[in-house]
């Protein structure tokens, strides 16, 4: 099968007639491994400062319609200590890419940062 032949088989499947019983498989995989419960996961964007400037990323750096922004460590603990609190499955920290000594000290953080949220460092 070539690969235009797997795009189409895909792009079927998501017609209308069959979107239900795709749901509904999908429901019945997800069920069996999971169950009925809910895993929630959390996403901290520490900065959305980026000195790339990859055309599909909605922080790149050529987008002067994003207002810019660069959280403490404060606030980085704060939000990761609120998703903790509330039992999310886990949280990921998230930061565009500049090359500074402030970015790479709150990316990387030091020893006191690092065990702030009452987690150690992984």
């Amino acid at each position: 099968m070539q690969r235009d032949d797997k795009a189409g088989d895909i792009v079927g499947m998501l017609r209308d007639e069959d979107l239900n019983s795709l749901s509904a498989r999908a429901y019945a995989v997800k069920t069996a491994v999971w169950g009925r419960r809910v895993a929630l996961r959390g996403l901290v964007e520490m900065s959305n400062v980026c000195a790339k400037n990859c055309f599909y990323c909605g922080i790149r750096r050529g987008n002067t319609k994003v207002t810019r922004y660069r959280m403490t460590e404060d606030e980085v603990v704060a939000a990761a200590s609120w998703a903790a609190e509330r039992r999310f499955g886990s949280v990921v920290l998230q930061a565009g890419e500049v090359r500074s000594e402030e970015n790479v000290r709150l990316v990387a953080g030091d020893n006191a940062f690092a065990g702030r949220a009452g987690r150690e460092r992984v």
